[in-house]
């Protein structure tokens, strides 16, 4: 029985996720969780909490633009040492597009938020500056999202 469209387009999104992560740097990481649709990209958020090589920026980076709260998970990993490297800049009251995470228009934010979140999530992380990258689409670089497109299409 063929798949359906929606379940075809998820294969083959995984697919090509998971050949890309395979070979991704910290920096490609970070560059794909900057520019990816966070409606469609379960595989990348998964995929960052159980693998320690991605880089301690990369995993704030998520907690905040996940919405905090919501994002237990990324904490407890980033609190637990899990991920040891860190080289990466990210400042959650600064970020790399001068965004303030901690008092921005969140829907999330709970008047209390900084009482019930870790005050470790909330200190910035010095490192190199990563910018939101022009040449990847839907968080992954041009030349896997063409080859996405080319299975959907074939």
């Amino acid at each position: 029985m063929p798949m359906d469209i929606c379940a075809r387009e998820q294969f083959f999104r995984n697919l090509v996720w998971a050949e890309f992560l395979a070979q991704a740097t910290p920096d490609d990481i970070h560059k794909s969780l900057l520019s990816s649709n966070w409606d469609n990209n379960e595989f990348l958020l998964d995929w960052i909490l159980e693998h320690p090589q991605v880089d301690r920026a990369t995993v704030l980076l998520a907690f905040w633009m996940g919405g905090a709260l919501e994002m237990e998970a990324y904490e407890r990993q980033y609190l637990s040492g899990f991920y040891a490297t860190s080289e990466i800049a990210m400042d959650p009251a600064c970020d790399q597009d001068g965004y303030d995470w901690t008092t921005g228009d969140q829907r999330y934010l709970h008047p209390d938020f900084k009482l019930l979140v870790s005050s470790e999530m909330l200190k910035p992380l010095t490192g190199r500056v990563i910018r939101r990258p022009s040449d990847y689409e839907e968080g992954l670089p041009f030349e896997y999202y063409e080859k996405f497109c080319e299975l959907m299409n074939g």
